[in-house]
């Protein structure tokens, strides 16, 4: 086997979060555009081999893992180029290094790692990953001014690449398929739906409190929260307990992507009040899937949804139950959102972004 130009870091390939379905559907484009008879990709795995990759190096180390140290440096010894698509680099690389940002959610909202040394090694491998980097790729200009305001000597090494949305997402046709989606996940409708997981930016608990205040409107309508450890026994479910008056908020938890384009269709209105996201994923696969949404003004939010949303400030519950009250009160406003919704999330593909990041290997590599 020929020694490879470059190698992407692949080991989040299955994971559900947003630099999970980065690293996925990236590294499958790439696949797609790399010019075979000028760059050569391969890709490091735990253990997974894509059909569409030619070229695996595997590894059983985990991502943000001290192991990853020892073991990454190694498998990428030769390989002159490497992208990592999170805050953690191998300290002992010497080839030319992207770097991936999303956010800064893992050092903001520390309280989501649970011992202090997963924290220790979380906030060194920030300020190095981002000082160590030959070029950094921003996934919004939100993200690059995060970055510019914590390290403004990174500026002149940055890219804005936008990720992309996948073909997938368009609204589901098929009446029973929603039905017995609906039915698995105990869902009834009609409902409002948000997607995330249970960390503290994802501000599940503010939407709550504003899901009090649109039932007295709407006693009829439910409130779906879903996503990664979106559960009945955690802090958040106890907290919905504690503060519920409705009785119809359900925590869907974690829902299979094979299963989450008949949530978006069927939800009356899709909503995200998160106080940080490096771009956000949901609401442009909502707006695919035909269906409003009201977003938090923080962060990427406005820069991705653009006109097409309703941004509402997410620390105002009276604010976001008025404003997603209004798109349920109003077909005119929601079908005009619908229309714009469309429109914006056709901005937004994979291979537009691995078109970009391929020139950022090309300038890198030259």
């Amino acid at each position: 086997m020929s020694t490879p130009d470059a190698l992407f870091d692949l080991r989040e390939y299955t994971n559900g979060t947003g630099i999970g379905r980065y690293a996925r559907s990236l590294a499958q484009q790439l696949s797609k555009q790399s010019p075979a008879d000028s760059l050569n990709l391969a890709y490091l795995t735990n253990g997974q081999k894509p059909a569409w990759a030619n070229t695996v190096f595997e590894t059983t180390s985990p991502t943000i893992s001290i192991h990853e140290q020892f073991t990454v440096p190694w498998k990428a010894r030769d390989v002159p180029l490497l992208h990592v698509p999170f805050l953690n680099v191998p300290i002992t690389y010497a080839g030319e290094l992207i770097l991936t940002v999303h956010d800064f959610t893992l050092v903001d909202f520390m309280e989501a790692i649970p011992n202090l040394h997963g924290r220790i090694y979380a906030w060194a491998m920030t300020q190095f990953s981002i000082r160590r980097a030959d070029r950094i790729i921003a996934i919004s200009n939100y993200t690059k001014k995060e970055i510019t305001s914590r390290f403004p000597a990174a500026e002149d090494k940055i890219s804005v690449i936008h990720n992309g949305i996948s073909p997938q997402f368009s609204p589901e046709k098929d009446e029973e398929k929603i039905r017995r989606t609906l039915d698995a996940y105990g869902i009834s409708e009609p409902y409002i739906f948000s997607l995330g997981s249970n960390s503290p930016h994802k501000n599940f608990r503010q939407l709550v409190e504003a899901f009090q205040s649109i039932h007295h409107n709407h006693q009829d309508v439910s409130l779906v929260l879903a996503g990664n450890n979106v559960e009945w026994e955690t802090e958040l479910g106890r907290f919905i307990e504690s503060i519920d008056q409705t009785g119809q908020i359900q925590l869907a938890g974690f829902v299979d992507e094979s299963d989450i384009i008949s949530l978006y269709t069927g939800a009356e209105v899709f909503t995200l009040v998160s106080l940080n996201e490096g771009f956000g994923f949901p609401p442009l696969e909502a707006m695919a899937c035909h269906t409003p949404c009201v977003v938090s003004n923080l962060s990427s939010l406005p820069e991705v949804t653009g006109d097409a949303a309703i941004h509402v400030d997410p620390r105002n519950p009276e604010e976001i139950a008025s404003m997603i009250g209004a798109v349920l009160d109003d077909d005119d406003l929601s079908n005009e959102m619908i229309k714009a919704g469309i429109e914006q999330s056709q901005k937004f593909t994979w291979e537009k972004c691995a078109r970009q990041t391929i020139q950022v290997y090309c300038d890198a590599l030259s």
